[in-house]
């Protein structure tokens, strides 16, 4: 609330003095602030009322073109590059998309921290993979940014948790990893410090029987 406060103090007053810069910064400063807004609200919400899934049959393909459509604005305000692999004709998988893409959304905002940080080199890149397999299928989020150490690696998914300090809610991926138990999957981090980060997520192509058996309850 205090970014929100300062971003709409410096775009008024770069509006009174005709100064289109100041205006400019302040309203970076409200996208930004907002966004944050945005996220925090979402990971309180999902963390204080677990619900049952939405699931439906997803093209895996189309999943990751719109994951990466949605990642793409803030990977590209910091420089970094966005590429996908393997994604090809991976068929489809019983998911609740939009849960699973704020999940998803929440490792790929680690990566692009991670890249940010770093500074020993002048550019980064975060790689999407996918692997379809015959029940199940593989993603990886890969970036090379500053990694973890084994200390950080051990803690990243608990609770409150954060490594960024205050700008850090503690939530994104202890929430990511429900989601991805919730759907009967796994997902595990492989990290070193300086030498980037690999989160490794598998999802089974059909939901657990007894997801589905709890949204049929709810509905009934």
């Amino acid at each position: 609330m205090t970014g929100l406060d300062a971003g709409v103090y410096l775009a008024r007053s770069g509006l009174r003095k005709q100064d289109p810069a100041q205006a400019e910064e302040g309203m970076a400063a409200l996208e930004q602030m907002v966004e944050r807004l945005r996220q925090v609200v979402l990971d309180v919400l999902y963390f204080a009322k677990e619900r049952p899934l939405s699931w439906r049959r997803v093209d895996v393909c189309r999943f990751i073109e719109h994951l990466v459509e949605t990642a793409a604005p803030k990977t590209r305000k910091h420089g970094i590059e966005l590429v996908t692999e393997g994604a090809g004709d991976s068929g489809e998988i019983e998911v609740d998309e939009a849960v699973l893409t704020a999940a998803f959304f929440n490792i790929i905002e680690n990566a692009v921290d991670a890249c940010v940080d770093d500074r020993s080199r002048p550019a980064h890149r975060i790689t999407l993979r996918v692997a379809g397999q015959p029940d199940h299928v593989e993603f990886e989020i890969a970036d090379d940014g500053i990694g973890m150490s084994p200390a950080v690696r051990a803690k990243i998914f608990d609770m409150f948790y954060s490594s960024k300090g205050r700008s850090g809610t503690g939530l994104g991926l202890f929430i990511a990893r429900q989601v991805i138990h919730q759907h009967g999957g796994t997902i595990r981090v492989d990290s070193a410090a300086g030498a980037g980060s690999c989160f490794r997520i598998q999802l089974p192509r059909v939901l657990p029987r007894a997801e589905k058996e709890r949204r049929s309850d709810r509905l009934n």
